[in-house]
């Protein structure tokens, strides 16, 4: 599979609001496939029998723990209940993914590395159709190209999960949209969105008690 370079932007609204969206050229083959099963907010299972590892993503597990007591010592948190928002980030996987058609980017950072993490399974961005909503969310990412086509896969399935604040971005391998990606993690938790609030929450201190 084959993929063009897409560039991240980002865009103030009128009154201070700040939306993402993407700005892309057309990729040169466009690999289309079915989410059959969100496994966590890492990881993917398409219809083809791929796996994908979702690029920039560090999201809890609902499987591992020590994953998630090394996620919240990484992002800083004095407690590592970050594994609360496992099954949290999950749901939203499946609400926005799971059963319908995704478009996968590849990215050309990660052509060293055959494109694949060492379990072998695929890193990519997950482009999926935005649902119609009202008014848009505040994680949500887009492009701006496709927007409001049918089948258009519009909008970016790693970036909403960081700008939800139900993941991290990984810091660990190279990816194309790093800067990006770090400026809606920032928004997250400025914001005290999903886990990030949990940094808002006071210490408890403990009483000392009297021996008897």
């Amino acid at each position: 599979m084959k993929t063009a370079f897409k560039i991240l932007t980002l865009v103030f609204l009128c009154g201070g609001a700040l939306t993402a969206s993407v700005h892309a050229e057309a990729p040169d083959v466009d690999s289309t496939d079915v989410v059959t099963r969100v496994i966590d907010a890492n990881t993917l299972l398409l219809k083809s029998g791929v796996q994908v590892r979702l690029i920039g993503v560090r999201g809890p597990s609902p499987y591992d723990k020590g994953w998630n007591e090394k996620l919240a010592k990484d992002q800083g948190f004095e407690k590592a209940g970050l594994g609360a928002y496992a099954e949290e980030a999950k749901e939203f996987s499946k609400y926005l993914v799971e059963g319908k058609s995704v478009r996968i980017e590849l990215d050309p950072d990660q052509a060293p590395f055959d494109h694949k993490d060492r379990e072998g399974r695929l890193f990519a961005y997950i482009w999926f159709t935005a649902p119609v909503f009202p008014s848009p969310p505040a994680w949500l990412v887009i492009d701006p190209e496709v927007s409001g086509t049918q089948f258009r896969h519009d909008a970016l399935l790693n970036a909403a999960l960081v700008r939800s604040g139900l993941a991290a971005m990984e810091t660990g391998w190279p990816f194309s949209y790093g800067g990006k990606f770090m400026s809606l993690q920032n928004e997250a938790s400025t914001n005290s969105r999903g886990f990030w609030k949990e940094k808002m929450k006071p210490a408890v201190e403990k009483k000392a008690g009297k021996k008897t």
